[in-house]
């Protein structure tokens, strides 16, 4: 039978040694596969985003989790809830806090598997789990989870300690047709704040035109802070640049920022911080990389080119790095 359930990332999964007595649910996007080590008792593969329209908007290029891949996961899941022999089961996806997390929380609560974690399932994706079980409810926020019994099944992640001595707040300008707690958003909020940090993330989903989303960023109030730092992702990257030439940021972090593209206002951008970092994707289908490379190179820019698609999901472990030691160098610490 199974007795516990752990989530993680793609990059813990890969390091693992396969064992008889644990079972895998790998968890993909599309033209990425995995390099699971061998020995595992079994390995379910599932490709699909990490996308919920209710959370991310409308998007054509993500690939849902669907009702036939829960069909298949059920299946494959019902001969090891009834063995006589004691498995583990072990799902990942590429971040390891949503996809992952959905599929954990939902063993947990329906068959009741110990739920093991370093990481809150509180960001799990709820698009997989309403499509897993409608009447299974997503657990409470982090911060709610602090103060429940220690009995609990998951636990909020130790922290690593401030990396932050002064007061830094991290604003994210999210993409065209994402929301403001997509999966990067997200990734990199936990990663600000576990170095001490505040984040703000605004919704400019009902706004499509860029400039407009610049002028509602510039009007936001914001809290007190030490730091600013500014992080945009595609539109947001642009929106990002052209507020901080009126906020001035200490730093401007852009993931496949709109730079040089039809319908948006300003053509010759200049940044306002203090020091920029760019992370592109050689197979960017939107934003050609051409544009991070004029960009980098007229205003002598860090610039990360790495192998990703436009979304950048499939390196997120890597984007993460990036921004943390971006966070350190910027605010004048040492990377760990």
């Amino acid at each position: 039978m199974l007795k516990c359930v752990h989530f993680i990332p793609l990059a813990q999964a890969e390091k693992l040694e396969g064992r008889p007595d644990v079972i895998v649910v790998s968890i993909h996007d599309r033209h990425f596969l995995p390099n699971l080590r061998s020995g595992f008792r079994d390995v379910l593969r599932l490709h699909f985003d990490d996308y919920d329209r209710e959370r991310d908007g409308n998007d054509a290029l993500q690939d849902s989790f669907t009702p036939e891949q829960a069909v298949t996961l059920k299946s494959w899941l019902e001969p090891y809830l009834r063995a006589n022999t004691d498995f583990t089961l072990l799902v990942h996806c590429h971040a390891g806090i949503s996809r992952s997390a959905a599929v954990a929380w939902w063993a947990h609560k329906a068959h009741g598997l110990e739920l093991k974690t370093d990481f809150p399932a509180w960001h799990l994706n709820r698009h997989v789990l309403r499509t897993l079980d409608p009447d299974i409810a997503p657990p409470l926020k982090p911060d709610e989870a602090l103060i429940m019994p220690q009995g609990r099944a998951f636990e909020r992640p130790p922290m690593l300690g401030s990396a932050i001595s002064h007061k830094t707040l991290v604003v994210f300008a999210h993409g065209k047709e994402s929301g403001p707690w997509g999966t990067k958003i997200r990734y990199l909020a936990h990663i600000a704040k576990r170095n001490g940090a505040e984040v703000l993330s605004p919704d400019y989903r009902d706004l499509a035109d860029p400039d407009q989303r610049v002028l509602r960023l510039l009007d936001l109030p914001l809290p007190t802070y030490d730091s600013l730092i500014l992080v945009g992702s595609s539109m947001g990257g642009y929106v990002a640049t052209v507020a901080s030439q009126t906020m001035k940021p200490r730093g401007l972090f852009l993931m496949a920022p709109a730079f040089g593209m039809p319908g948006y206002a300003e053509k010759k951008l200049q940044p306002g911080a203090e020091e920029v970092c760019i992370v592109h994707g050689w197979q960017d289908e939107i934003i050609p990389v051409e544009h991070a490379l004029s960009f980098a190179r007229e205003h002598l820019s860090e610039l990360h080119l790495i192998e990703a698609d436009h979304r950048l999901t499939a390196a997120l472990p890597t984007v993460g790095r990036l921004f943390e030691d971006f966070l350190h160098r910027v605010l004048g610490k040492k990377s760990p």
